[in-house]
């Protein structure tokens, strides 16, 4: 009986960390939401205590785009006091990659996924008040050339031999333009239910009534079980309180300024005396923003806190608007591409060809130097970006061309861009909610462990799941509808001021097939 209990206690302990989320709730995470700012970026944050030795606290980050830089950061009132931050993407059992405070007050990563981070708080030394934030740049505009106008025939006579196509062309009757309804992409909705909990609570309440029963029945082996007990439930303990969560606008919150400036009194002997500490009072604080306007803010430190002195935290303030600064002017209002109704961005199209290579080349650099967190990113990243050559289209007088044409044409770039960012948040959470539910399906295989499960699994995850394969459809066939009304818009402008109208049909057709058979069927 002995063997058996210990064995469900390890095995619910290791099996719920398979995953970055788990159905039976027993992996308690806290999700950190974002919210949008004036710029575009969006931000968020939490506030907490570490948990202590053997303990991780774990956050998630939902939303995410692998064409999307983000930066989190942790800030310690504890600096003496190492914390390491942690980040997951498969599991909580395996590191990506992994930054420490070492000594200092602040330590801050960036780096690319899609649609979920997991992150990691961990330290030996318990109650440490920390500061976590999140801040994205704007998405990475995609650096694929669909089509493209030139008067130049030999570089359209060349193009037309490496296609092998000859003889003459046939144009076609133009056909209306039409308007498309405003697009948006699907909305991730991750809801909880009370049934989980009930399940989880039943759960405990069973394992407490089964060491009560052990304990009665063998007093001599107190000891092995109270030890499986303690490790098995030493993460969920660590956990017990709440962090607290920050809300964010354009205006930087009170409680930044303060983490910035303080450190607790505990971690080292008070001395009231020292030139670099005085106790922290309430005050009010003068900030002047980008705009050159002045807000005030009230500052409530925490009971013990220390203030550092003007000098301290002039030096810790100057390292935090540096890696800001460096962050913003990489990834925010000033880097490459054009804004569209969603997050997504696209390069300009009234760039000459070397303008645009030299604008390509600058993007593919940026995504460069922000690290993608784990290999399963790089299929994401890759899909859909090997730099097919475009689709050139000759006109004798360029500009007459895109000038009829580029209405359409700017309406196809754009919901392609759409259809790309798609793809790549279906899939990838398609393939998280198939890896979760196979970790479940594990766990549910433990006696006395997956209690609930199947009817969790049946009511609720396989219903969600299904909505959500729904609107897939229904936003990946909506998307093909409206490119090929444009593509045919684009037709009808051709069939006035160009002679290659059938290549441009042949060659667009095959291209629009080819997204048809791209729809994720899994």
């Amino acid at each position: 009986m002995r063997t058996i209990l210990i064995l469900i206690l390890l095995a619910f302990s290791n099996l719920s960390n398979a995953q970055l989320t788990d159905f039976f709730g027993k992996t308690i995470v806290h999700e950190i939401k974002l919210n949008k700012l004036d710029d575009g970026t969006y931000a968020g944050a939490m506030e907490w205590t570490t948990g202590g030795a053997d303990s991780l606290q774990r956050f998630i980050i939902n939303g995410l785009d692998v064409k999307t830089p983000v930066m989190v950061r942790i800030i310690s009132k504890a600096p003496d006091h190492n914390i390491d931050l942690s980040f997951h993407k498969e599991s909580w059992e395996k590191v990506e990659s992994k930054v420490s405070t070492n000594g200092e007050k602040f330590v801050d990563k960036v780096f690319r996924t899609m649609n979920t981070a997991g992150i990691g708080v961990s330290s030996e030394v318990a109650e440490i008040p920390y500061l976590i934030t999140v801040k994205t740049g704007l998405q990475f505009p995609s650096t694929q050339s669909l089509i493209r106008f030139t008067d130049d025939i030999e570089e359209y006579n060349q193009y037309v031999q490496t296609l092998g196509v000859s003889g003459n062309i046939i144009s076609l009757e133009s056909q209306k333009d039409s308007e498309a309804p405003e697009i948006s992409l699907i909305n991730k909705v991750d809801k909880e239910n009370n049934l989980m909990y009930i399940s989880i609570g039943l759960l405990i309440a069973i394992i407490i009534l089964f060491v009560l029963f052990i304990f009665k029945k063998q007093k001599t082996k107190k000891l092995s079980i109270i030890t499986i007990g303690i490790c098995s439930f030493a993460n969920t303990y660590a956990q017990s309180s709440q962090p607290r969560p920050i809300p964010i606008s354009d205006k930087e919150p009170a409680v930044f300024i303060e983490y910035r400036s303080e450190n607790v009194s505990n971690q080292v002997p008070i001395n009231y005396t020292s030139p670099n500490h005085r106790p922290a009072e309430d005050r009010t604080v003068h900030l002047e923003g980008d705009d050159g306007t002045t807000h005030v803010v009230r500052l409530e430190p925490n009971q013990g806190s220390l203030e550092l002195s003007g000098d301290a935290a002039a030096a810790v303030e100057r390292r935090i608007r540096e890696a800001d600064e460096q962050f913003n002017e990489d990834y925010g209002a000033n880097s490459p591409g054009e804004p569209t109704e969603s997050d997504a961005r696209i390069l300009p199209d009234d760039l000459i060809h070397e303008e645009l290579a030299r604008l390509r080349n600058q993007v593919r650099r940026l995504q460069a130097q922000v690290d993608l967190l784990s290999q399963q990113d790089q299929h994401q990243e890759d899909e859909g970006e090997d730099e097919e050559p475009p689709i050139l289209v000759y006109c004798e007088v360029k500009q007459d061309c895109k000038n009829c044409a580029m209405k359409p044409f700017n309406r196809f770039r754009k919901r392609h861009t759409y259809f790309m960012q798609l793809q790549r948040f279906y899939y990838r959470k398609r393939s998280d909610l198939n890896a979760a539910i196979t970790s479940a399906d594990a766990l549910a295989s433990v006696p006395g462990a997956g209690l609930g499960w199947s009817n969790i699994k049946l009511y609720q995850v396989r219903p969600a799941m299904e909505k959500l394969k729904l609107e897939y459809d229904k936003k990946f066939n909506q998307y093909i509808s409206d490119m090929t009304l444009d593509i045919h818009a684009i037709e009808g402008c051709l069939a006035t001021h160009s002679q290659t109208t059938s290549l441009f049909k042949t060659q667009a057709t095959l291209m629009l097939a080819n997204m048809r058979t791209s729809r994720i069927t899994f």
